[in-house]
């Protein structure tokens, strides 16, 4: 009798990974939901996380090897082409996952069909944080990827759609291979976030998180292109420090930045967005922009904001209607 596939795969690419990776497969091990499989790509690995991998009996687990480093967007293409799950499910090397993260997310989308990729909140370890916690509205937070990514990587459940749908992560960027993804599912495909603590991120291991910086500027400047707005590379780059950084603003960035959001305001984005979606992102934005270049630069900087950004905006603000930045 043929053996039945599993209900998900779960898929974890590894690079050096020996001083975490026992625990990260750990944490599968004792899923309170049992029906999976665990495939591990070691991506040849200079210590012994393929030694470790191997040493572990649970017949759930799949250990392929690679005989050459391919980074980590082909590591994950090789995962998701083996896998034989009705849902996929991500976990970093270093990450771990709560014992009911695969049972809360299946039955989220068993009992949710029009959500395709699932996302949830993340505890943070060795970090300036305890916990990451983002909004439930899942179409929310896929408008917000118009300006950087929400998603904890680790945290994905999808359905198995990529393969048969060709569908992959792209090779040629060694980082910020994710947030790109999910700029092209972003049209067509439903994201959905489960309110609720499921994996534990090492903020340590994660630290080589600012790697993906050299790739995030061409991924804004495409978005803005997608909206109509063309900026050059400079452009581009200062509109992406306000977006990642609470610094003040100079006066000559505070015009660039003010035309920019009024700009989005009445164009199409590349991702779907409501318009109420887009205002109130638009608004985060615009408020942490007359915050930043209230300091030094005063009236001055003030005057010149408000006269480039529609008037509605500061009706609303007079009115105390606040955003979280």
């Amino acid at each position: 009798m043929a053996e039945m596939n599993p209900e998900i795969s779960v898929l974890m690419t590894a690079r050096n990974a020996a001083d975490t990776i026992v625990q990260a497969v750990q944490s599968i091990l004792v899923q309170t939901m049992r029906d999976f499989e665990l495939l591990v790509y070691d991506d040849a690995s200079q210590d012994h996380t393929a030694t470790l991998v191997a040493s572990m009996t649970d017949r759930r687990i799949r250990l392929i090897r690679g005989r050459e480093h391919v980074g980590i967007p082909a590591a994950r293409n090789i995962l998701l082409r083996e896998a034989k799950g009705r849902y996929i499910a991500w976990l970093d090397a270093d990450d771990q996952a709560f014992p009911p993260r695969l049972e809360r997310q299946w039955k989220y989308l068993e009992s949710h069909r029009e959500a395709h990729l699932l996302f949830s909140w993340i505890a943070v370890r060795n970090g300036v944080v305890s916990s990451v916690c983002m909004p439930a509205d899942g179409a929310f937070l896929r408008a917000w990827l118009m300006f950087r990514n929400p998603f904890a990587h680790s945290t994905l459940m999808a359905r198995n759609f990529f393969a048969s749908e060709g569908i992959f992560y792209d090779e040629t960027m060694a980082r910020a291979q994710d947030y790109e993804l999910y700029l092209r599912l972003a049209p067509r495909k439903q994201f959905a976030l489960l309110p609720e603590i499921l994996v534990s991120y090492d903020a340590r291991h994660g630290a080589a998180a600012h790697l993906a910086e050299p790739f995030l500027p061409g991924l804004l400047q495409r978005n803005l292109k997608a909206a109509g707005i063309v900026l050059n590379e400079d452009e581009t780059s200062r509109v992406l420090h306000f977006l990642r950084n609470n610094q003040r603003v100079t006066l000559e960035n505070a015009e660039l930045i003010a035309a920019v959001l009024t700009s989005l305001l009445h164009n199409e984005w590349p991702v779907p967005a409501s318009a109420s979606h887009k205002k109130q992102l638009l608004l985060r934005q615009w408020f942490r922009l007359f915050h930043l270049c209230s300091g030094s630069m005063q009236r001055k900087a003030i005057g010149k904001v408000l006269r480039a950004g529609p008037r509605g905006w500061w009706g609303l603000w007079k009115k105390r209607v606040r955003y979280g930045s």
